[in-house]
């Protein structure tokens, strides 16, 4: 496979999802009428049930690439997820060789960089505080966000609301305890049997992040996406995502997705 990566584009990729513009278009409308409420709920019982029966654990090969106003680029690797909030991607050369590894739950995280010989660890609030980055680049709904997940705590779900451009209807949650985002609008397809769309909010409603779900497979008859689409116009950035060979018969534990720190490497610790 075409592979572009170089050990800075792996935090490139990551550091590109600065996304949405405030003035974005919100695409969600007013509520849903009472019948509509109603026959929408029910289909997320369903989606909910079917998802409390389908794997935690995903291991995929992976293709990412990027264009911006600043860059484009790629990798080629692996990417292993333990829901709900950890992942671990390795970035490979055209050999098959490990470049770069990134592995986090949302609190802590590792990275390990085979080409300079340097292993990083710790707090995620401690590194973005240190290189004054975003909170929003590095958290713990990435697991969510890579599956195509929809949380179903009933108290922080909102009304539905009508899509602008009737794709759907959106579930509208409230992120109280999330020291990332404030909220978040999930757009689920007409018959409720997937997520088209999710878009997170910050505290003032602006859009922090815009992910689109563009296709799906059923494994198990658990439906995993294949190709998901985060768009950054503000930014001028896209990024596209490809899995495939997509495996979820494995069952990690929190051990599997960490990374050991190299011997002989350079140790950076974020406490």
């Amino acid at each position: 496979m075409k592979n572009k990566c170089s050990c800075w584009l792996l935090p490139a990729l990551v550091i590109s999802v600065l996304l949405l513009s405030a003035c974005a278009q919100k695409q969600w409308r007013e509520p849903l009428g009472e019948n509509e409420e109603k026959a929408a709920r029910r289909m997320l019982a369903v989606l909910h049930e079917k998802q409390n029966n389908c794997p935690q654990s995903i291991d995929t090969e992976l293709n990412a690439t990027w264009k911006s106003r600043i860059s484009d680029g790629g990798i080629n690797g692996y990417l292993q997820i333990l829901l709900p909030s950890s992942i671990k991607l390795i970035a490979v050369n055209p050999l098959g060789q490990p470049l770069y590894a990134f592995a986090t739950n949302g609190h802590r995280f590792q990275t390990v960089n085979v080409t300079e010989g340097v292993y990083k660890h710790g707090r995620v609030s401690t590194f973005v505080r240190k290189h004054s980055l975003p909170k929003s680049i590095l958290h713990d709904e990435w697991g969510r966000w890579l599956t195509g997940k929809v949380p179903f705590e009933e108290e922080q779900l909102l009304p539905l609301r009508q899509d602008a451009s009737l794709r759907g209807f959106w579930i509208s949650r409230e992120l109280e305890k999330s020291t990332y985002f404030a909220g978040e609008y999930l757009l689920i397809e007409p018959n409720g049997r997937r997520l088209l769309e999710r878009v997170a909010t910050d505290k003032d409603g602006h859009q922090v992040a815009r992910v689109i779900y563009k296709t799906w497979t059923e494994i198990g008859n658990c439906p995993v996406p294949t190709s998901v689409e985060i768009q950054s116009p503000s930014y001028g950035t896209t990024i596209q995502i490809e899995m495939k060979e997509i495996q979820t018969d494995k069952i990690f534990t929190a051990k599997d997705i960490s990374l050991k720190p190299p011997r002989g490497f350079l140790q950076q610790y974020y406490p």
